[in-house]
């Protein structure tokens, strides 16, 4: 919601930055990585969801925190994301080592809320 959110210029004139934690690229890639038996069906998904296609319309600052660990959304997709954040005039990357998809902010919350 927030990568739709900040590629609609309605919206996007108003923020000031972003902030991405543990993102998806599309729900077809989870789809994929969750269940990959239905991947051959991803066609009857009505919604992708398509971070990845909106993410280089966002044209304000992002943090992308990444929980190296995260056992839904893989770290690769995160950097997908970052990479694909082409018209990002300042891009900041917090890697949390041990952070998992839920519990990122509780290990090491000074580093987190800074």
């Amino acid at each position: 919601a927030t990568i739709y959110a900040a590629s609609n210029p309605a919206v996007a004139s108003s923020l000031k930055g972003v902030i991405l934690e543990n993102t998806f690229t599309s729900l077809t890639d989870m789809l994929q990585v969750l269940m990959p038996f239905l991947y051959p069906v991803r066609f009857l998904l009505l919604n992708k969801w398509a971070s990845i296609d909106l993410i280089g319309r966002v044209q304000c600052p992002a943090l992308f925190i990444k929980a190296m660990r995260d056992e839904l959304v893989p770290e690769w997709m995160m950097s997908r994301l970052e990479d694909a954040a082409v018209n990002v005039p300042l891009k900041r990357r917090l890697e949390i080592p041990e952070g998992t998809h839920n519990a990122t902010w509780s290990l090491d919350r000074d580093l987190y809320f800074s």
